[in-house]
């Protein structure tokens, strides 16, 4: 015989309550990249990847990730870079497009200068490659950024707003 307890006891001639339907989400607008769709399965796979304040912000943070991703698809293919990973494409793409200028020694000692607090009494030739690693990527960054701006602009992006520019001249 199956032993009950008080609790189980007291409940078990209660009728059981369902539960209130979750409400389903507002279906978000399909998005296309020159004509080009992303599937919503897709955006919603990426939204682990870019946490948000709400399920609205989180999939326009999702959404973004992947227009660029296609944007610099298209762009390979524009240019026929093929072969290898869509990474290692999209990094050749980068390469071939992006350029920076090498940090010198004026510009490295003057942003050494604003930031010594940073480099706990290092003088500037200890910090010197430190500093030169860190504003070249910093360029690359900035560099990369203005150059997705600029695919963006060029493009005609549906069901997402992105800010984007018309002109390589960007600040």
């Amino acid at each position: 015989m199956a032993k009950t307890t008080i609790f189980a006891a007291r409940h078990e001639h209660r009728p059981q309550r369902k539960a209130a339907p979750k409400p389903k989400p507002a279906p978000m607008p399909p998005v296309l990249v020159n004509g080009t769709a992303i599937p919503e399965a897709e955006i919603g796979r990426e939204l682990q990847y870019h946490p948000g304040g709400s399920l609205a912000q989180a999939w326009q943070r999702a959404a973004t990730a992947l227009v660029v991703r296609e944007l610099l698809r298209q762009r390979c293919e524009e240019l026929g870079i093929r072969g290898g990973s869509e990474d290692e494409r999209i990094d050749a793409l980068l390469r071939a497009e992006v350029t920076t200028p090498e940090p010198d020694e004026i510009t490295c000692r003057r942003w050494y200068d604003q930031n010594r607090h940073k480099f706990a009494g290092r003088e500037f030739p200890e910090a010197k490659a430190l500093v030169t690693a860190y504003l070249r990527d910093m360029s690359w960054s900035t560099a990369c950024s203005q150059y997705v701006r600029l695919l963006v602009g060029r493009a005609r992006i549906e069901g997402l707003d992105l800010e984007g520019a018309e002109s390589p001249l960007l600040q």
